[in-house]
């Protein structure tokens, strides 16, 4: 990887117009719709405008804060923008499955891993068209391990604190609208973060503070 290329998580976090931070800016939104097959970034966007995303946060994290006032949004911005959590959050990112009776779909953008049928496909259909010669994972990790050629994007990457190396799941052969969904949300920037969570209000923050509450939202996702 070199520096020239793009760097989507920067991308991302010019969603939010500069001038007015109730609104998208246009301009960004339209280069990215170009960047993404079949209509993903448009479907992740509307995934976070549809109140149908959820961020569960296990309140051991919060509780343990010396601000015992601390917000949800300010927690989760320790987590992924300031690398400033006392312990490493737990938390589950959460989609709700409009099928009637479908399990909520657990997404996983540390991993890069998604539970919906969209990302199973792709990522069968990757498998499929391995060489018989081909290690999997050097088809879909892209491993870095000259410091001259790392890159600041945070956008599908795995490992994020290893010094040595950097590693990319290749996101243009299995990606999904909820993974591209998270990834906006969570890989861009502050503004971007408060501007669904907080001044739109679309993407959801809950605590759990319970271990039986937590453990039967792993049983929901598993059925």
């Amino acid at each position: 990887m070199s520096k020239d290329v793009i760097e989507y998580s920067k991308l991302f976090a010019k969603l939010v117009n500069s001038n007015d931070d109730t609104k998208l800016d246009d301009t960004i939104a339209s280069f990215l719709y170009y960047m993404f097959p079949r209509e993903l970034f448009i479907r992740a966007i509307s995934l976070l405008e549809s109140s149908d995303m959820f961020i569960y946060i296990l309140d051991k994290v919060h509780k343990n804060k010396d601000d015992k006032s601390a917000s949800l949004v300010d927690v989760v911005i320790d987590e992924f923008y300031k690398d400033s959590s006392v312990s490493p959050l737990e938390y589950r990112l959460i989609v709700k499955d409009n099928n009637e009776g479908a399990p909520p779909i657990l997404v996983d953008i540390a991993h890069w891993f998604c539970t919906c049928e969209e990302y199973s496909k792709n990522f069968y259909e990757a498998v499929e068209r391995t060489d018989e010669k081909e290690e999997l994972c050097d088809v879909l990790i892209n491993e870095i391990d000259d410091h001259l050629q790392f890159s600041d994007d945070k956008f599908a990457q795995l490992d994020p604190r290893s010094l040595s190396k950097q590693w990319y799941f290749r996101f243009d052969k299995t990606c999904c609208s909820h993974l591209l969904a998270f990834s906006i949300l969570l890989k861009s920037s502050i503004n971007v973060l408060k501007f669904f969570t907080v001044s739109s209000n679309k993407v959801f923050l809950i605590s759990i503070d319970n271990i039986d509450e937590w453990l039967n939202l792993h049983i929901n996702i598993v059925e």
